[in-house]
């Protein structure tokens, strides 16, 4: 018997690559998916695109210092959470 693979996308359990959020279990505010990236929501979408635009123009980036930033300033979004659990690893 040929067992074909489904893919997530094709069975209807689509998950965000970067915050693992899902149709049933969405970012808050909801969120959608990115056109052209079936798993991709726009939430990390556009923090994708300002985290390569602020590669392009700082002098020297940290993602460190960035995420102490993020963490320090009680950062709005749904990566806080994940931002600090990872900070206590």
């Amino acid at each position: 018997m040929n067992a074909q693979y489904l893919s997530p996308v094709s069975v209807g359990l689509t998950r965000c690559r970067v915050c693992k959020c899902t149709e049933m279990r969405a970012c808050f505010p909801p969120c959608y998916w990115e056109p052209g990236e079936p798993d991709l929501c726009d939430r990390c979408a556009e923090t994708i695109r300002q985290v390569q635009q602020w590669l392009q123009v700082a002098v020297r980036p940290s993602f460190a210092a960035l995420k102490r930033e993020a963490m320090k300033a009680n950062a709005p979004g749904h990566a806080y959470g994940r931002l600090r659990k990872a900070a206590k690893r």
